[in-house]
Order: structure tokens, then sequence, then C-alpha cells
């Protein structure tokens, strides 16, 4: 399906795109990245257009992607690019997109640093967007010492999708991530204070435009009930200060997109403004969600797309004395291809609950949600949209091929074939079947057959 103003990536049979194609979806509908790199290429000399860098690579694909009229634009020049940086890029392998996504970022800010800057903390336009810094100490509550601190930069923080889905009660998202992230206790360096278990605090130094969170599981493939439970407590806002101490009272984070997964698949979702909906980036093609942030979660939960990636936009506020500053005003510029429409989100008096984005309908609580998933799981419905025999023919055999790769010589075709039957020709329905263990290469019952 083609959106207005969006476009697919091309990912042909054996190319093993997609881990890439998740990568530059996310940095094209984050308006803060896009339009920082626009002023970056605007003074960076260009490539001949047989052997472009990095830079040039990734600047074409998001020429086409605002110029081209095809529905899908092909990664090859960056993919390139990227086998010649590390081999474990070289084409036709396969990789993780959270390791794509800082391996590009580092990349990119290497080359837009002077050579006197190249310690990872040096001012670029890249860590003015996505560049978290924050330091720890130890603060004692008993005689009221701190320890030294310890000073961090990092381009996604990281957060352990057991312990957040384990949270009993209903906190907010923020205050839920400082808990179960934050848990390290020391003893008071102060001498001769006795006490033990001191805290350990972390506070932000430098806030990016964009937070990007990356999810921890405990395995590739997690229980469909785990998923459930990690996807009810996901706010889609939250208060900064909520995670990190001295960050702006009134700032919020407000979810744009995210990265997911399942099996060896990675797909994009992102906000799109223009058409005030989800939109589903599965390679070259592209399938709305709709307005509803709980539909979306549904969605999830069915065709058991794990987060890998969440993308929050962090909401300009006045800074604090000696509170954190905010890495630049990118964030703010307008947003003309994709990412979160601010006042579809804007709710500042409710609680960080899960919450129906863009229809007005009231916060639904983590217990609310957790509930409706769970009830979504026992009732499959249909994902099959109404199209011509031609097209549904065409995308068959387009998923079929999609399957394949995926499970290579595990299984033959007709076994696939029929899961696909089964689940209307949705891949990600399919290969949760399989990769659960119902399939088998001698696997003929009928109960798979339409």
């Amino acid at each position: 399906m083609v959106v207005s103003g969006c476009k697919g990536i091309v990912n042909a049979l054996g190319e093993n795109n997609c881990f890439l194609n998740v990568v530059i979806q996310s940095l094209w509908h984050t308006s803060a990245f896009r339009e920082a790199f626009k002023g970056h290429c605007a003074e960076h000399p260009r490539c001949d257009a047989a052997s472009p860098c990095f830079v040039c690579a990734l600047h074409d694909i998001f020429c086409s992607f605002e110029h081209t009229e095809a529905p899908a634009v092909r990664p090859d020049a960056l993919r390139r690019v990227l086998g010649t940086m590390h081999a474990r890029f070289a084409k036709g392998r396969m990789n993780d997109a959270a390791e794509t996504f800082s391996t590009i970022l580092e990349a990119l800010h290497s080359v837009s640093t002077s050579s006197d800057q190249e310690d990872e903390t040096a001012d670029s336009f890249v860590h003015r967007v996505f560049g978290l810094q924050f330091r720890q100490y130890a603060a004692c509550g008993e005689c009221g010492s701190t320890s030294s601190a310890l000073l961090y930069s990092t381009f996604v923080y990281y957060i352990p999708a057991a312990a957040i889905g384990d949270c009993d009660g209903d906190p907010s998202f923020g205050s839920l991530l400082r808990q179960v992230c934050q848990t390290e206790r020391r003893g008071c360096a102060a001498s001769p204070c006795p006490a033990k278990g001191v805290p350990v605090v972390t506070e932000a130094t430098l806030l990016p435009s964009v937070l990007v969170l990356g999810v921890v599981w405990p395995q590739a493939r997690v229980p469909q009930d785990d998923l459930i439970r990690f996807l009810a407590h996901v706010g889609t806002t939250f208060a900064v200060a909520d995670l990190f101490d001295g960050s702006p009272g009134a700032m919020r984070a407000r979810l744009t997109g995210l990265v997911l997964y399942y099996a060896r698949h990675y797909l994009a979702l992102f906000w799109h403004t223009p058409s005030a909906e989800w939109l589903l980036f599965d390679d070259g093609r592209v399938r709305p969600l709709g307005t509803e942030w709980l539909a979306v979660l549904r969605y999830l939960v069915q065709g058991h797309l794990q987060p890998l990636l969440l993308f929050y936009s962090l909401d300009a506020a006045p800074t604090p004395q000696n509170g954190a500053r905010v890495g630049g005003s990118a964030h703010n510029a307008e947003d003309k291809a994709g990412e979160v429409d601010q006042e579809a989100l804007e709710d500042e008096d409710a609680d960080d609950d899960v919450h129906v984005v863009g229809t007005g309908q009231q916060p639904l609580g983590s217990k609310a949600v957790l509930a409706a998933l769970r009830a979504a799981v026992e009732v499959r419905t249909p994902l099959k949209r109404p199209r011509d025999e031609a097209e549904e023919a065409l995308e068959m055999d387009e998923n079929l091929g999609r399957m394949a790769e995926i499970f290579g010589n595990s299984y033959d075709l007709p076994t696939l074939q029929r899961y696909l039957r089964r689940y209307n020709g949705d891949v990600q329905r399919a290969t949760a079947a399989v990769v659960d263990g119902t399939a088998s290469q001698e696997d003929s019952s009928q109960d798979l057959l339409e």
C-alpha cells in the first residue's frame, strides 16, 4: 500500500536489508535528525556519485524519499559503504538493528567533528539530537556526603523488558523506568560513616532532542504473555524528571516511533503527522495501523512483534539552574515527513499511563491495557484487507519469499504457504506460529488449510 509522503525500502530475497531499512526509516521519521542532517549536508563536500561516502549515501536515500515517484527506494549504496567500514555489514549478511543504529550514529558523529575532538562526548549534530549524557554518584542520607561522580555518554539508554513486565501496580512509565534501571546500591565512601545500601543517583547533564530507549529481552523470542505485560506498561508520554534527576520539571517525553522484530525480521512503526495515523514500515511495504495506540498494541501482540528501540521526543522546557542542558533545538523544527504530532498527543494533565493516541479518549492504566491485550489474543481478528485477486496473489508470493528467507531450508514451501493462508497472508503471525513449534516438515494437518 502506498501512503502519501511515505516510501518503503527495498529488501529483495537474500539481501537481508531489513535491519538497515528500519534504521533508515527511524532517522528519516525523526524530524530533529532530519533537519540537523540536512544542515550538515549543506556544508559537506559532495562525493563522486559512483563511490559515495557514508554521509552522501544516506543523503541520497533521503533525497529519494522526497523526490522519487517509486513506492520504495534502494539502500544499496549505504549498504556498500557500511560493508567497507565493518565486515559484518557485508552484502547479504544479517545484523542487529540496535547495533546498526549505534554504528551509524557513531560514524556520523565521527565525520561531523574536527580531528581534535575525537572523543565520544565531543559536540556534533548527532549528539545534539540523540546524545544522552548523565553522571552517577552515591548520595548518603545519613551523613550527607556524596561520592565522586562517574560520567557516561550514550545514544541509547537500555531498559530491561522482564523487570518492567514483572512490575506490580500502576506507576508512571518514567517512575517505572527509574525503579528498574537504577537499582545500584553502594556503601558510603565517607569514613567513618557506617551506612550501607546507599542509593546511586542518576543525574542527566545533557538531554538529547530525542531519547532512544533500547529494550533488552531475556531471550530472542519471549512467551506472548511476557510481551503483553511489557507492552501494557509502555507509556506514550512521561515526565523526564521521573526518570532522571536534574531534568527540567516541565519536560515530557512523547513516543514517536518504535523499531520492532519477530523471528529474524525487523520492522519500524512511526506516527505520521500528515495522515494522523501510525504507519508500519515492513521493507518495501507501508501499512497504516490507525490512530488508536491500543489498536496498535493489539496488532503487535497478535503478530508477536517485540519492541527493540523506543523513540521519545523531548519537549523543550526552561533549563533550571545547575540542571541538565537540552541538546539543541532541532526537535522543535516543523515536521514535514512524519514524526509524532505533538498536538495529537497533548494531554499535560493526564497521568503517564498508556493511552489512546489521537482520539481524545481518556488515558487507560496499564492494568486496563493488560486486560484488553489478553482478551485480544483470545479472539483472532483477521488482518486481511479487501483487494483484488491479482494483488492478493502477488503479495502472497512476496510474503512466501520473505518467510523462505527467514527459515531457509528448515521448512518446505508448501508448509510455509499453508501457514500464510491460515493467517490471511500475514507474515508476522504466520512466522510466529511456525516459531512456536506448531509446524514440521511432515505437517499436513487439515486445520492449516482454508
